[in-house]
């Protein structure tokens, strides 16, 4: 009986852990990919046009949405290191997960206000609550990966892992599949794309309940003593100072981490940016890249699963190797894709018409 109670307890705990790649996904799948860079397209050129200047620069949309991008990654990038060396003294992971996705689902609602304040100022919220949004699940990532140890024996952490994933594939593309709906169904009505903005942050922070609910605080062996927050960041920088002095002592470990930091960004970069590119070089219709979007999204599922059961075969590390040359393939075989060629002025998400009475392009 207690060998099951454990078994029992252990399969809620991953439940838990894969509810909130389900409910996170929705942010990735229909924000970040499938609406959201269409969407702010429109914003920005509303209120400015093909583009507007900024510290002496000429900026467009797709340059903005880069931007807040970066920013918001390398906000958590430089922040990250701190945390974690904190995380792993004291048990706050779920506590740090909790506020950083209270931090990203919020500011995704919030992103529904951006038409409702404005022309001239729409565009500025929705890019500062993409970026906010950005940041919290970015940050919410570090505490949430660094749960993942604590779910099973090592000889599990493939197959959770992929489940996960395969939960995140599931989840975002059911909730873009409403979406789609909506956008094709309810054409040209104005609160279609804020429902389908704070829905997706509603998705999000309610299924991450699951997860403070089912999963556990990871238990640590002679916790840190409570700190204020300027001593507990100084002693995070010293001990990452330490560690960098060091680092001929760690040669593979350093390798890992500089191979790491290549491979997620790349892929993170394209995951991020791929809504952009497909709208504005590959001239995708917001149905169009939805749907795109959702094919992607329902053939990765049961390829995650897959993937446990190549690893099984191959090893975890011919597996990814594998993964990663066939991506690599993938991602050089988009670029060679010409733009599609719209043959009616009204196919296009964005128009221009020009106004002969002002002189001037008006968006419509």
């Amino acid at each position: 009986m207690e060998g099951t109670a454990a078994v029992a307890d252990k399969d809620q705990r991953v439940r838990g852990y894969c509810a909130y790649d389900w409910g996170k996904s929705a942010f990735e799948t229909s924000v970040t990919t499938a609406i959201f860079p269409a969407w702010f397209a429109y914003l920005f050129a509303e209120a400015n046009g093909i583009s507007t200047k900024l510290l002496g620069s000429e900026w467009t949309a797709d340059a903005m949405y880069s931007a807040a991008v970066m920013i918001g990654a390398l906000l958590v990038a430089i922040c990250a290191p701190s945390l974690g060396v904190i995380a792993d003294r004291r048990m706050i992971k779920i506590w740090w997960l909790k506020i950083l996705t209270w931090l990203g689902a919020v500011s995704c609602v919030l992103l529904a206000l951006s038409p409702y304040l404005g022309v001239s100022l729409g565009w500025i919220w929705a890019l500062i609550m993409f970026m906010t949004a950005n940041v919290g699940l970015n940050g919410a990532g570090v505490f949430y990966n660094a749960l993942l140890p604590h779910m099973g024996d090592e000889s599990e952490m493939d197959a959770i892992s992929n489940k996960a994933f395969a939960a995140g594939y599931l989840g975002g593309g059911l909730l873009l599949v409403v979406h789609l709906a909506l956008v094709m169904g309810l054409p040209g009505q104005g609160w279609v794309i804020p429902f389908a903005m704070a829905t997706s942050g509603i998705w999000w922070l309610g299924f991450a309940q699951m997860t403070f609910r089912l999963v556990p605080e990871p238990h640590i062996e002679n916790e840190m003593e409570p700190m204020g927050l300027i001593d507990s960041t100084k002693m995070a920088l010293s001990e990452v100072k330490a560690t960098l002095a060091d680092i001929k002592s760690f040669r593979t470990l350093f390798f890992y981490m500089l191979a790491y930091f290549c491979f997620i960004d790349g892929i993170n970069s394209v995951t991020a940016l791929a809504g952009v590119f497909g709208i504005v070089v590959l001239g995708l219709t917001t149905v169009g890249l939805i749907l795109t979007i959702l094919i992607i999204q329902f053939v990765a599922a049961p390829a995650a699963i897959g993937f446990t059961k190549l690893a099984e075969k191959w090893g975890t590390k011919s597996a990814l190797q594998f993964s990663l040359v066939c991506w690599c393939f993938v991602i050089v075989g988009a670029l060679s894709f010409a733009p599609l060629e719209l043959e009616n002025h009204e196919e296009y998400d964005i128009q221009y018409t020009w106004d002969a009475t002002n002189g001037t392009y008006e968006v419509v």
